[in-house]
C-alpha cells in the first residue's frame, strides 16, 4: 500500500532545498559518498552493495542527475517504512506563510545510513537516511495540508511522519490525494528544463523577472538566469528578454560533453512568445 510521508524541515534546514531538491545532484557525488562509506569499519556498505546501488541509480536516472533528501538518524523508526513508490512532502515551517514546496515521489531508498554522503551533499553527517527522486514543485501551504488531513492545531515539531491512511479516504486514498495535489497545487511558475544532452523544447510559464537573475548584459542582448534543478546558465540569443524564443545553454550542468547545447523554448508573458 502506498504511503504518504512528510518532513517538517524548518526554515534553517530548508536552505538545503536549493542544494538537492531544486537543484540536481550528479551521480558522481553519490558514488563518492558510497566509496567513503565503504572505508568505515562500522559500515554495512561494501563493494557489492555500492555496485548494486550505482546500477540501480543508473537504471532509474539514465542522465546521471536526480534529486535527493536526507533525514536524521533519530527518524529511523519511521523512515525504514519508506518504500519505492511512496511519496514525501517537504514542509518548510508551520509558522504563518509556511509552505510545502516539494513533492518527492520515491524512486530509490537504501535503508543503510550514509553519513559520508550526507556530508558531501549538505555539509553535515546529520542526515544519513537518503532517498532519491525527481522533484515536483508545489504551491501547497501548511494550513491547506493541515485542513486536508483534518488536523486540529497539530504541530509536527520537526519530525518525519507518515500520514494515517484514513485521513486521505475522502480523496480516494494516497494516490487520489497525490492527483488532487497535482491538479490544484502543482507549481506552474517553476521552469521545467529538459535533460541537457537532449535538444528539444523547454516550456517556460514565467516571465524573466520571476526567475532568479545571475547576470545581465544588454550589450550582447542576452540575459542569464539560473533555474531550480539546473547548474548552469541560460543565455537569450534572439533579441531582448521580452522575446525569449531561443536560448543557448552553456555552462556547467548543461552537458558540455554534447557540444552545442541549443534549445528551442516557449515562454509566456501575457502572450505567446
Amino acid at each position: 500500500m502506498t504511503t504518504l510521508f512528510y518532513h517538517h524541515v524548518g526554515v534553517e534546514g530548508s536552505a538545503d532545498f536549493d542544494k538537492t531538491v531544486f537543484r540536481e545532484v550528479e551521480f558522481e557525488t553519490v558514488a563518492n559518498g558510497l566509496a567513503l562509506a565503504g572505508l568505515r569499519n562500522d559500515s554495512s556498505i561494501g563493494p557489492a552493495t555500492s555496485g548494486q546501488v550505482e546500477r540501480r541509480l543508473g537504471e532509474l536516472f539514465p542522465t546521471g542527475r536526480f534529486h535527493c533528501w536526507g533525514v536524521p538518524a533519530k527518524a529511523h523508526f519511521v523512515i525504514k517504512r519508506l518504500m519505492e513508490g511512496d511519496y514525501v512532502l517537504l514542509l518548510r515551517t508551520t509558522k504563518p506563510g509556511g509552505d510545502m514546496p516539494a513533492l518527492c515521489p520515491i524512486q530509490f531508498f537504501l535503508r543503510s545510513q550514509l553519513p559520508d554522503l550526507s556530508q558531501l551533499l549538505w555539509g553535515s553527517e546529520r542526515f544519513p537516511y537518503i532517498f532519491f527522486f525527481q522533484t515536483i514543485p508545489l504551491t501547497l501551504l501548511w494550513p491547506q495540508f493541515h485542513d486536508h488531513l483534518g488536523y486540529n492545531g497539530y504541530d509536527p515539531m520537526g519530525r518525519f511522519l507518515s500520514v494515517a491512511h484514513h485521513r486521505l479516504l475522502k480523496f480516494g486514498g494516497v494516490e487520489g490525494y497525490i492527483q488532487y495535489l497535482l491538479t490544484h497545487y502543482q507549481d506552474s511558475e517553476t521552469v521545467s528544463v529538459l535533460q541537457p544532452d537532449t535538444p528539444g523544447v523547454i516550456d517556460i510559464p514565467a516571465i524573466p523577472h520571476q526567475l532568479q537573475g545571475l547576470e545581465t548584459s544588454f550589450e550582447g542582448r542576452s540575459e542569464g538566469y539560473r533555474w531550480p534543478g539546473t547548474h548552469g546558465e541560460a543565455r537569450y540569443s534572439d533579441g531582448p528578454p521580452e522575446r525569449y524564443e531561443r536560448m543557448q545553454m552553456d555552462g556547467p550542468g548543461f552537458g558540455s560533453r554534447a557540444g552545442d547545447n541549443g534549445y528551442q523554448i516557449r515562454g509566456w508573458n501575457g502572450r505567446t512568445a
